[in-house]
């Protein structure tokens, strides 16, 4: 029946043949449900059949061909749900098929390719392939169904009499096929629909440069689809609907390279693939997915996951989803040499889990504006709480993710290097636009944020932890107003390298453990006031932070020299430095303020000439075990400048560098050290009695400063003068000799112009001088004593002046201008007189302060 004409409808329901050739032939219609053909059935070679033609429940022995047949429906099928029955279904909806094989068993395989076409699609539900299914260049299209568009159908399989408007939508019906062999689908033309639910072949489903169009709906549905080979949706295939594989099960790769995907409804999944199991790779490189995204979410992926070069384009949505996926080897969402992978909207790889690593070098990761999914913090790339057993790159000179990426919980087996590459936060806030949120981050090697890496937005670590080192040399992050690295509680255990590093913003790293050392060498830390005025303090103190690290605990050394400059405030308040601090060629050192309260280091390394400002140093508590400079001209900067630079006077620094000093063996520079303590707390403001009459009428500006109390300056100024505070008690006995030398002089001369005489008993009228007693009346003159016979004007001095010596000079002379051998009367006698009782008061105070020196009691 070759190259034959047969205008009625042939019937071979049930029959039993040895072949079937019809090719080139031409026929309304075939209806031969349950045929049985023990050799071969060739539609093939032009033939052509204007209605459809039904082999449903038919076994095939050998091959079926249809290559270059003609099969069409274009008869009206109504949308009914009115069959027949399951044996005699020509009334029913599978009807509206061009070529219908449900049920069907083929020993050999089936030719739909070779410019095969079919106007109403095919069914091939349940059919039995015992070979290959090859549609090569097939052409395969839904019958005109006017405007009454079937939208997308579900992951359930369809039903004969209630599905008949997603049976009408159905180019390529493949539902519980089973394909012995391979199913071949290069080079297809498919309009409308292709259903694999539920199939298995046992080969490789190869669907090379295929078309697909279905926009609005789905392309390929092919949930729960067992592939024991390769699938190749690759080299030129596209896809204008979605292509649904979930939960499906393949034996070797997945392969999406250098197709494309497109749909006409926006933000909705172009490759949905959630559950799949693959266990080969999966490639989408040179992949496209456009107004819409592919999500891979849950699925298990026992080699790679290769996005290499690929684009996905759904700017205000998804662009990749691949949650909570398992996969043994790496992920690449990179660009090759001349390539370039591109995701405008959201990538999200949240809770998966790799075997080994992250690559995404030269990536581009770009959503500049809050998304409508999950997390509109971060709408780049969303890694958080994965499991990443080898490294992380997001690296490349090309690498940008352009609003954020999230690495919160994350673990990583080995490094994470973001070498070259840049990060920008969106635009959602004032002070929480995060470049990188990488809370609880666990990095079993270092984290590199270098080499030009640059982040505009915060980069947080807080709670992180780094198996070796935390580097940010020549990194730049830019966050005006806000934080640019926040890393409080984070574990380091290396080093943390901020050379050549530049922050534009506050750095916090509070309560940080480094288990190496703390290097800022030529970094530049800015948080100008001036460019944001209005600004408030992030820690609600008032103050401008450039570098906080408030009880960080370093193991090794903090450096901070070479060029380093920071406009702002340093802290380091309740630091635990083991080894060196190091402030040294600050650069513009006035525009930084240095805090170091209650810090603990090693060795204090600094110079003169990198001091902070007046009242730009605080250093009350700083304890440090040596001192790094001890050259005479160095000790004395120190205690006359360095300890002055504080705002507020603490006694604790001067007494701390005198315990150190002293530990190195300077004894008499610790000594000048607590002298200049005590110099600088007389010269506090003294509070005068009329100060708080003052104060109530004119507060003072800046609040009220340290001061003190008439009395206890004066005590302080005597302390100084005589004793030197404690520290000195040979001036007291310089001053008491010098007083005694001048009492010496005064007395002898005084002596020698006969007005000093000898007292007067107060029982006796007597007047002694030594063992010689004159008996005068009352009324008697007093008789001047003219012998010097037991005078001796310095014992008389020495005895004046010391008060718990009693020499028995003191109390038996006394000047006086009533002798009436007297030379001199007048002031010069008032004079002597008044200066033996300067001699007797000084005396008394010299003494006091000389014996409490002596014993340490003003020694403060």
């Amino acid at each position: 029946m070759n190259a034959s004409f047969i205008p009625e409808p042939l019937d071979f329901r049930h029959s039993s043949i040895p072949n079937l050739d019809l090719s080139g032939s031409r026929t309304a219609r075939i209806d031969a449900d349950c045929l049985t053909v023990s050799g071969d059935v060739r539609l093939a070679e032009g033939f052509r059949a204007e209605g459809p033609v039904s082999l449903m429940e038919a076994a095939i022995k050998g091959d079926l061909s249809c290559v270059r047949g003609h099969f069409g429906n274009q008869g009206d099928q109504q949308e009914t749900t009115m069959i027949t029955g399951c044996r005699d279904c020509r009334g029913s909806t599978l009807h509206s098929y061009a070529l219908v094989l449900e049920r069907a068993k083929v020993e050999g395989s089936l030719f739909l390719c070779g410019g095969f076409t079919a106007t109403g699609g095919v069914h091939l539900g349940d059919t039995t392939i015992g070979v290959n299914l090859n549609c090569t260049k097939g052409e395969f299209t839904v019958r005109p169904h006017g405007s009454n568009h079937p939208g997308k159908t579900t992951g359930r399989r369809l039903a004969c009499e209630g599905d008949v408007r997603h049976h009408l939508a159905c180019a390529f019906n493949g539902e519980g096929m089973h394909v012995k062999g391979s199913l071949i689908m290069n080079g297809i033309e498919v309009y409308g629909e292709t259903r694999l639910t539920g199939a298995l072949i046992d080969g490789d489903l190869d669907s090379a440069d295929g078309k697909y169009h279905h926009k609005g709906a789905n392309s390929i549905h092919g949930d729960r689809l067992r592939v024991q080979g390769n699938i190749f949706f690759c080299d030129g295939f596209k896809a204008y609907g979605t292509v649904r594989l979930p939960r499906a099960d393949i034996g070797a790769d997945l392969s999406f390279y250098n197709s494309h995907l497109a749909n006409s409804l926006k933000d909705s999944p172009l490759l949905y693939c959630e559950g799949i199991r693959v266990r080969g790779t999966v490639y989408l490189k040179n992949f496209e997915a456009k107004d819409g995204y592919a999500d891979i979410s849950y699925s298990s992926i026992g080699g790679n996951l290769d996005c290499t070069d690929s684009k996905y384009l759904n700017r205000d949505g998804w662009a990749l989803k691949a949650n909570g996926t398992d996969v043994k080897g790496s992920v690449f969402l990179r660009s090759s040499a001349g390539g370039n992978f591109m995701a405008e909207g959201l990538v999200s790889l949240r809770g998966a889990r790799l075997g080994m690593d992250l690559i995404c070098t030269n990536g581009q990761f770009k959503s500049d504006k809050p998304s409508s999914v999950e997390n509109d913090s971060f709408n780049a790339l969303m890694a958080d709480n994965m499991s990443i057993d080898g490294k992380v790159e997001m690296d490349g000179k090309k690498f940008a993710a352009i609003g954020g990426v999230c690495l919160d919980d994350t673990r990583i087996g080995s490094y994470l290097n973001c070498e070259h590459g840049t990060f920008k936060a969106p635009p959602l806030g004032e002070n929480e636009r995060f470049a990188i949120s990488a809370g609880k981050l666990q990095v079993g090697g270092s984290i590199y944020l270098i080499k030009q890496f640059k982040a505009e937005g915060e980069v947080m670590l807080n709670d992180a932890s780094t198996g070796r080192n935390l580097n940010l040399s020549k990194g730049t992050i830019i966050n005006e107003g806000g934080f640019t690295l926040r890393a409080m509680q984070m574990k380091v255990a290396g080093s943390a390298n901020m050379d050549n590093f530049v922050s534009q913003g506050e750095v916090r790293i509070d309560h940080a453990v480094i288990g190496g050392s703390l290097d800022c060498s030529k970094g530049e830390f800015i948080n100008n006031r001036e460019k944001n005025p209005g600004q408030e303090s992030l820690g609600g103190d008032g103050k401008r932070y450039a570098f906080h690290a408030n009880g960080v605990k370093i193991a090794g050394c903090a450096e901070f020299k070479d060029g380093f400059h920071a406009d702002g405030i340093v802290s380091l308040q309740n630091a635990n430095i083991g080894m060196h601090f190091t402030w040294m060629k600050i650069r513009d050192q006035s525009c930084a303020e240095l805090f170091l309260d209650s810090a603990r280091v090693g060795v204090l390394e600094d110079e003169e000439g990198s001091w902070p400002g007046k009242d730009k140093l605080q250093i009350n508590g700083f304890e440090y075990q040596f001192l790094k400079e001890l050259s005479p001209e160095g000790l004395k900067q120190r205690r006359e400048k360095w300890l002055g630079l504080p705002r507020d006077f603490r006694t604790q620094p001067f007494e701390h560098l005198a315990t150190v000093l002293k530990r190195s063996g300077y004894e008499e520079e610790a000594k000048e050290v607590l002298i200049e303590k005590n110099r600088a707390q007389r010269r506090l403001p003294v509070r005068w009695p009329w100060a708080k009459w003052l104060d109530r009428r004119c507060p003072p500006r800046g609040g009220h400063r340290q001061s003190q109390g008439t009395i206890t300056w004066l005590i302080r100024v005597l302390f100084g003068a005589l004793v030197c505070y404690g520290y000195k008690p040979s001036r007291a006995a310089n001053i008491g000799l010098f007083f005694i030398l001048i009492g010496w002089g005064l007395f002898y001369a005084g002596f020698s112009n006969k007005v000093m005489v000898s007292t007067k008993d107060k029982d006796k009228n007597y007047i002694y001088q030594t063992a010689q007693v004159v008996s005068l009346s009352d009324d008697q003159e007093l008789k001047g004593i003219t012998s010097d016979l037991g005078f001796y004007s310095l014992v008389y001095a020495v005895d004046t002046f010391l008060p718990v010596v009693d020499l028995q000079a003191a109390d038996y002379w006394l000047p006086t201008d009533h002798s009436p051998n007297a030379e001199y009367s007048g002031w010069r006698v008032e004079l002597l007189c008044l200066y033996r009782w300067w001699l007797i008061v000084s005396g008394w105070v010299i003494s006091v302060f000389y014996v409490a020196a002596l014993s340490g009691v003003v020694r403060r």
